[in-house]
């Protein structure tokens, strides 16, 4: 790492910002494959830098939360509406299983985006455990239509701005068992995976097309980074952090953006 930076940490609820010379980590990956485990370990592995000051920032109350993610939808989509326009347009073309479907996708697209505009002009590394690209898997899994992926993938390409694209793959029983482990419901997957089983096998489908479609992107777009990391126990955290933070010393002491 770079000596003699500061560094400012927060959690906003949905990423782990971690403000540094001007990148970003983004993670994909299906739900239960250890995405937000990860980008807390790879938060806290930066934190253990002897020579950095480290201020980090809670998550807001439930409802405080609420309120912000509402304001902040609503002023960004009201000071873009071209964004915003055309979020709504694709949504609403992937045909949503139902409205509720459409209205969060719509509000967690611009939200991901508004965070995108925002850390572009922002020094420092900013580690995001569901971005743009997660998204695609999110828009995917509800759509409709056969277009839906292509459709969501079109979307998260042009808008994105991500230097190091983590793909998060780990053994679909590891998958299962994570799932019926973490308390409440916290993905349209797992609130639905007792009662459809069948739904892991299209989640799955859907994140080998997205996979498919990064590692081509990554052949045309040198500039955005990609790893497939393997998250099969604590040993694997571990070795993943590492070669995260291999490439993040890489961009940083070369310039290679």
């Amino acid at each position: 790492m770079t000596r003699g930076n500061q560094v400012w940490i927060m959690n906003s609820g949905q990423g782990f910002r971690v403000y540094r010379n001007q990148l970003n980590v983004e993670f994909v990956g299906m739900p239960g494959s250890g995405k937000t485990t990860l980008a807390r370990r790879l938060v806290e592995t930066i934190q253990e830098e002897p020579s950095m000051v480290v201020t980090e920032q809670g998550p807001f109350a439930r409802f405080g939360k609420k309120l912000k993610r509402a304001f902040t939808l609503l002023t960004f989509a009201a000071t873009h509406p071209k964004y915003a326009k055309e979020i709504h347009d694709v949504v609403a073309s992937t045909r949503q299983e139902s409205l509720r479907d459409y209205l969060i996708l719509v509000a967690n697209w611009i939200l991901c985006l508004r965070r995108t505009k925002v850390r572009q002009s922002k020094l420092g590394i900013e580690v995001i455990d569901q971005g743009l690209f997660q998204m695609v898997w999110s828009t995917a899994f509800s759509g409709r239509r056969e277009e839906t992926l292509r459709l969501a993938w079109t979307l998260a390409e042009r808008l994105h701005s991500t230097d190091i694209l983590v793909i998060v793959k780990a053994p679909l029983e590891s998958i299962v068992k994570r799932l019926s482990n973490r308390p409440g419901r916290q993905s349209r997957l797992e609130a639905r995976l007792a009662n459809e089983p069948w739904l892991l096998d299209k989640a799955k489908t859907l994140m080998d097309g997205i996979e498919e479609l990064i590692l081509n992107f990554a052949k045309e777009n040198p500039t955005t980074r990609v790893l497939e990391v393997y998250n099969s126990g604590p040993e694997g955290i571990d070795d993943s952090v590492r070669r995260i933070l291999n490439e993040i010393n890489f961009l940083t002491n070369t310039g290679s953006r």
